[in-house]
């Protein structure tokens, strides 16, 4: 599986698309940060380390999450549209290795434009005298991963019975609607009915984004985080990985 990681990682870093998605997760950040932007929120400005490092971060984490559906939906249809998986099965590898070593290079692309963007922030708090940052970026881009690995992970695994295109439009939604959980919980509370009962069964399938991307933020801020949040992420992920590994494909 080693040996299927590095390749399709090695693919990824000749394509564009790696480079496009970092580059934009690093022009965002630095449109938001830098003072030529005026961010307002219910009209208000917002201005300040104590009131900017939030949003950057939340945003950091809504981009690591969209852009790893991104990085994740083509991989594997891609490899079947080669023709060429037959030379695999001859080598004695199973489906679930090469699918498992393909999902793992999207994993690890993914966490790039990511980690880039944690770079970003860990300067911007320095720049803003809080040198102290800096020392918390890893274990807390470690709680940012469970994000990333529950969209790329699971992308990957619909991206095997599906194409590309429709693999990529699921995980976005999944990102999606784990970023704005919180809102559409309460939005659920007020409509009611049966699309209320529907909205709270898909929100109950898919874990809340946001709220595990905020004990990353709550870690490098140096607050205490919740353990019981970042285990559903982790069993998330663990769904995500069991999902790669038991869905098949017919050669193509």
């Amino acid at each position: 599986m080693e040996v299927i990681t590095k390749y399709a990682l090695y693919e990824k870093l000749r394509r564009k698309e790696l480079y496009i998605v970092s580059a934009l997760c690093v022009l965002i950040l630095l449109l938001l940060s830098s003072g030529s932007t005026e961010l307002t929120v219910a009209g208000e400005p917002v201005s300040g380390f104590n009131a900017m490092f939030p949003v950057l971060h939340t945003v950091a984490n809504a981009l690591s999450c969209l852009f790893a559906a991104v990085l994740s939906c083509g991989t594997i249809p891609q490899e079947y549209e080669r023709h060429s998986s037959h030379l695999v099965w001859a080598r004695g590898i199973s489906q679930p290795v090469y699918h498992g070593g393909l999902a793992l290079a999207n994993l690890i692309a993914s966490c790039i434009p990511a980690l880039i963007q944690y770079v970003l922030l860990a300067g911007y708090a320095v720049l803003n005298g809080h040198s102290e940052m800096p020392g918390r970026l890893f274990p807390a881009f470690l709680i940012l991963m469970v994000n990333i690995g529950v969209v790329s992970l699971f992308t990957s695994a619909v991206s095997i019975p599906l194409s590309g295109m429709p693999a990529g439009v699921i995980g976005a939604l999944l990102a999606i609607i784990g970023i704005f959980h919180g809102l559409l919980e309460l939005y659920g509370r007020v409509m009611g009915g049966v699309p209320s009962a529907l909205l709270n069964a898909v929100l109950t399938v898919i874990p809340n984004l946001y709220k595990i991307g905020g004990q990353a933020e709550q870690l490098l801020l140096g607050k205490e985080i919740s353990v019981h949040v970042l285990l559903v992420g982790l069993l998330a992920v663990y769904i995500g990985t069991a999902l790669i590994w038991a869905l098949r494909k017919k050669e193509a």
